[in-house]
């Protein structure tokens, strides 16, 4: 065997046994609780910023492999007093992500499904409402952040 392709298959068995230990790393940090409590955040941040409401979450759980998100007693809370019922409820949501790419950490929403979905509007005497606005104004349209959107199943 020549130098050359002693080289060539040393470069390629390291270059295997690297990759076969970054999958096993991201493998390992899928599954950590760290990792689960990241997605939490970003799925209540993204959430509040998308109804200008704010949300809460009572348990929490991801599976890697289907990336499929599992959240427990979700309220979205509006203007309404803290007494009252939240302006939005659910028993359970499950969203399906699809990971579009992975250096953009663009994620779409595959399909999203509510358990026992309740609203509660709240018409104040002086025609307001419970709906808060959204909290970050976007350079885009209304109609264009909805194009945007890509859920595959509802």
């Amino acid at each position: 065997m020549s130098r050359r392709r002693k080289i060539a298959l040393a470069a390629a068995g390291g270059l295997l046994a690297l990759l076969a230990a970054t999958a096993a790393f991201l493998a390992l940090v899928a599954r950590s609780d760290w990792f689960r409590e990241r997605v939490r955040q970003r799925i209540v941040r993204e959430l509040e910023r998308a109804t200008g409401g704010r949300v809460e979450a009572g348990s929490f759980d991801f599976d890697w492999r289907t990336l499929r998100a599992e959240l427990n007693e979700v309220a979205v809370r509006g203007t309404e007093p803290e007494d009252a019922a939240p302006l939005f409820a659910a028993r359970r949501i499950t969203v399906g992500l699809k990971v579009l790419s992975v250096l953009r950490r663009a994620v779409d929403i595959q399909a999203l499904e509510l358990a026992a979905p309740r609203i509660h509007l709240i018409l104040y005497p002086n025609g307001g409402t419970n709906i808060p606005g959204p909290k970050l104004r976007s350079g885009r349209s209304a109609i264009d952040t909805i194009l945007e959107l890509a859920v595959d199943r509802v």
